[in-house]
């Protein structure tokens, strides 16, 4: 038992850490940062998508729910929020899949209360690209 709450602590105290290693993107994925704003349409892409962009760009990857969570309740994100909200969206895909049954589904954040949300694999959400660390 108390190796669990040690390496708990560990995974805790190390998170943040970790998740500033790479950096975020600044505008959702098919937005351009010009003269210190994004700018174009935001591209919204189902899970099925992301993973396919993500074969043909290995530099680049979708955070996990909880970088996601973490990044989204600093103030850094504030300028994503707005963006999100002019769309009317706030579900943002992570790179985390889960299966219930045969069906598989996209784990997402809702960027407003920072809730971790399923939708289904080839539902369009909010994309937000990290660079790999490698």
């Amino acid at each position: 038992m108390k190796k669990f709450i040690l390496i708990t602590l560990l995974f805790v105290w190390t998170s943040p850490t970790l998740a500033c290693n790479s950096p975020w993107e600044k505008c959702w994925a098919g937005q351009e940062f010009k003269d210190n704003k994004c700018s174009a349409e935001v591209q919204r892409m189902s899970a099925y998508e992301a993973k396919q962009w993500l074969q043909e760009n290995p530099q680049w990857r979708l955070p996990s729910a909880e970088e996601l969570k973490q990044y989204f309740l600093s103030s850094n994100a504030d300028h994503l929020r707005q963006l999100a909200a002019e769309q009317g969206v706030s579900a943002v895909l992570s790179g985390d899949v889960m299966q219930h049954g045969n069906e598989l589904l996209a784990v997402s954040v809702n960027i407003q209360n920072g809730e971790v949300e399923l939708q289904p694999w080839r539902q369009p959400l909010l994309v937000l690209w990290r660079k790999t660390s490698w």
